[in-house]
């Protein structure tokens, strides 16, 4: 007999993978790395833990059949995927409010200062003219982390007026946040973050379907005859 319902390999590596913390983590996203979603995480943690065990706990249930195993472990598994399914969208909309108010902050920090317009002209000039050359971008580089002004002309400045290649002004505009403003970049950086495990939930409710139960053993329990009352 199987340990598992699923009788193969890639479904006794799912299951063993779910009832490991590490497991967990890697499919789910670490609480402790997560602190802004770490309630969230913890509880689908928990919920998906319980959830295998019970199925694994099915493969040696002598008072089901075959079929009533995998009926049964179909419905944890369609539990099991709302749930996933739910704290994705949860972690979605967490992860937009960090980054929209990380953004928010780095925005407000380098926004142009008032009466500064003509002295940010200038600073426009003379960036274009550092960045035509390695030596001078390498200056532009070094000051920028020295010289708010200029950080900030880098920042808030389109691409055509600074010289700069957009990918180079896009990376100088995070590591400048970075620098100038820590607390808006841990935001926008959690924020990716938790996008990121949340894009991956989609594979592990697959993951968790194809391990848990055989649809056309499930399925036979549809053909159960109930018998009336009479």
């Amino acid at each position: 007999m199987s340990q598992y319902l699923v009788n193969s390999d890639k479904a006794a590596n799912t299951l063993v993978a779910l009832q490991t913390n590490s497991g967990l983590r890697a499919r789910f996203g670490d609480p402790k790395r997560l602190p802004s979603v770490a309630a969230e995480l913890t509880s689908l943690h928990t919920r998906v833990g319980a959830h295998v065990s019970s199925v694994v706990a099915l493969a040696k249930d002598a008072t089901r059949t075959e079929v009533a195993k995998h009926a049964a472990a179909k419905e944890l598994a369609q539990r099991t995927v709302k749930a996933i399914s739910d704290t994705a969208e949860a972690l979605k909309a967490r992860a937009a409010i960090l980054q929209s108010d990380g953004q928010a902050k780095a925005d407000h920090f380098f926004a142009p200062q008032p009466g500064y317009s003509h002295i940010e002209s200038e600073v426009r000039t003379w960036l274009r003219e550092q960045v035509k050359s390695e030596t001078g971008l390498g200056k532009v580089l070094s000051l920028a982390k020295e010289d708010r002004t200029l950080a900030s002309v880098i920042y808030h400045s389109p691409h055509y007026l600074t010289g700069l290649a957009p990918d180079l002004q896009a990376k100088l505009r995070l590591d400048m946040t970075e620098h100038f403003v820590p607390e808006a970049f841990a935001l926008v950086n959690e924020g990716v973050e938790i996008e990121a495990a949340a894009s991956r939930y989609d594979k592990t409710a697959r993951e968790i379907n194809a391990a848990f139960y055989t649809p056309a053993i499930a399925d036979k329990a549809n053909s159960r005859v109930e018998l009336g009352a009479v």
